[in-house]
């Protein structure tokens, strides 16, 4: 008895902790991060100066080019913040980004707060990052990209108050 006793702990503790890594092995693998979209990866790249971010699943991204220092942009600019807050907040396929081109991130800051608005803000000089944007040789200026980042439509900012249709109209082809 005193030699089987050893021997039975001795086996004892050997299987117990060889089912212990096999029993933790079992467990589900993770699941992997769903893949972003051209546009979520192009704006992060870019960095945000605003706490929001864009919606990371949206279908359409919707870009407006403004400045606090352009007399056009601040007269358009209550216009495209009242539909922010009223539709496009709203919607979770579509998402507005401010592409903003002061001249740095505190400037930029002080411009969309003076509207209280959450709208998401990138610095409009690395606008080029975004697949398909368009040249801006004029602000405000607006443009509108699938995710895949196939441009939809682009002109002046008041484009931006008739995103619905343009949206339609790109889901009806």
């Amino acid at each position: 008895m005193k030699k089987i006793l050893p021997t039975l702990l001795t086996l004892v503790a050997t299987v117990g902790w060889s089912l212990a890594p096999a029993v933790a092995d079992e467990t589900a693998p993770a699941a992997e991060p769903a893949a972003m979209s051209p546009v979520t990866t192009a704006l992060d790249s870019m960095g945000y100066f605003t706490e929001t971010k864009a919606l990371p699943k949206a279908d359409y991204y919707i870009f407006i080019a403004s400045a606090s220092w352009c007399g056009p942009c601040r007269a358009l600019m209550p216009l495209i913040v009242q539909e922010y807050k009223k539709n496009i907040s709203q919607d979770k396929s579509v998402s507005l980004v401010l592409l903003c081109y002061d001249r740095d991130a505190a400037a930029a800051k002080k411009y969309i707060g003076h509207y209280n608005c959450d709208m998401p803000g990138v610095m409009g000089h690395q606008a080029y990052k975004l697949p398909n944007c368009p040249t801006i040789s004029y602000i405000p200026s607006a443009f509108i990209l699938k995710a895949d980042g196939e441009l939809v439509a682009s002109g002046r900012g008041s484009l931006v108050l008739d995103w619905k249709k343009l949206i339609q109209g790109c889901s009806a082809k």
